[in-house]
């Protein structure tokens, strides 16, 4: 009787277990069919994916999701949609990376917008310690630092690797327009950097 009573719970077990990997295997692919239609830039695709119901938010192994390679894509529409479904604005990668720091590197100024519409927090950063704003700069466009000023980034926010304020990464950059707006909206001209170095500096280094 032991026995059989041994044999059933271990017959239960392993069905439950074959179950619980068959819907993980066909999440995966769905999340994998939605990033793929994502990267194809396929907004018919993802709609189709996304009335399906597949779950927006599931992730790859490196932590990124459709939202997040969305974010660095062109289509607005795109972006709307998976926010629309429920896409996290605010899910990071195994390096840090959020939606808003990708599209603020790659430039996409109305992507941007709708991400921090959708509660996309300013304020969380690469683990680098990178904030949104350093991100726009490296992706040179003056028109989302100036929404991120706007939004209430803080100018001032240093990178934990090199100590370095987003001020110094304009200069060091040679991007006149940025440094300005920068300034223009209280950057401080006095932070020294890890490696001892002022904004100023960097100007003589780099300009």
């Amino acid at each position: 009787m032991g026995q059989l009573l041994r044999l059933s719970i271990f017959l239960a077990l392993s069905m439950a277990s074959f179950v619980a990997a068959g819907q993980s295997s066909s999440e995966n692919h769905s999340t994998h069919e939605l990033i793929t239609a994502v990267q194809r830039v396929s907004y018919d695709e993802v709609n189709q994916l996304l009335e399906s119901g597949v779950n927006v938010n599931v992730s790859r192994a490196d932590g990124s999701t459709a939202l997040s390679w969305a974010s660095q894509r062109p289509d607005i529409h795109i972006v709307t949609a998976l926010l629309k479904a429920g896409a996290d604005p605010n899910s990071q990668d195994e390096n840090g990376e959020t939606p808003l720091t990708l599209a603020s590197a790659r430039g996409n100024s109305q992507i941007v917008e709708a991400l921090i519409n959708a509660g996309a927090d300013i304020t969380r950063n690469r683990w680098s310690g990178e904030t949104p704003l350093h991100a726009a700069i490296f992706g040179g466009n003056l028109d989302i630092v100036r929404l991120l000023i706007e939004r209430g980034v803080d100018v001032n926010a240093k990178d934990s690797r090199m100590g370095q304020t987003p001020l110094m990464r304009a200069v060091a950059g040679g991007n006149k327009e940025i440094t300005l707006a920068l300034i223009a909206s209280g950057a401080s001209l006095s932070s020294i950097s890890k490696g001892g170095f002022q904004a100023i500096h960097f100007a003589a280094l780099y300009g």
